[in-house]
């Protein structure tokens, strides 16, 4: 292949792989574009003529940009978007009174009635018997964490004191 054909050739891959760095940054491809048309440039200026010593001086380039800057250049790169929010459908259910189907001991097991099914609970204070409600906290795995449901009755109001 020709002198300045491979030149350009250098020359078109590094815009490529900076504008792929534009698609998705990760700085790597951004790191390989550099070193790319930094390697063009070289051919440019006569230093650099046959494609092994190219292909090296790109490889010997990428290395350094890479291992040099790339800690550095990670502290402006876009950060991805994090959500702590919950991705489950269970959201809806949290807080929802449910049955127990079989007594649930402190620091052990039992099994609640939710949607028709039959699921492994575990207490977080106390301990309730079959038949008992408990309000819904979270799922771990396939075991719901719950806790004892306050006794549902008519509310007593204090006494007005007289006049």
């Amino acid at each position: 292949m020709e002198s300045s054909i491979q030149t350009w050739a250098w020359l078109a891959a590094g815009l490529g792989l900076l504008a792929t760095e534009l698609k998705a940054p990760h700085l790597v491809a951004g790191f390989l574009g550099t070193s790319a048309l930094v390697v063009a440039g070289l051919r440019a200026l006569g230093l650099v003529e046959s494609t092994p010593a190219s292909v090296g001086w790109w490889g010997v380039i990428s290395l350094a940009l890479l291992l040099a800057l790339r800690k550095t250049l990670a502290k402006y790169a876009a950060k991805p978007e994090v959500s702590k929010a919950s991705v489950s459908d269970d959201v809806r259910l949290y807080g929802a009174l449910v049955d127990v189907v079989a007594a649930i001991p402190e620091g052990g097991e039992g099994r609640i009635r939710l949607d028709g099914t039959s699921w492994q609970a575990v207490c977080l204070a106390g301990e309730v018997s079959a038949g008992g409600k408990v309000r819904l906290v979270r799922r771990e795995n396939l075991v719901w964490v719950v806790e004892p449901a306050a006794p549902e009755g008519p509310s007593v109001l204090p006494a007005k004191r007289g006049n």
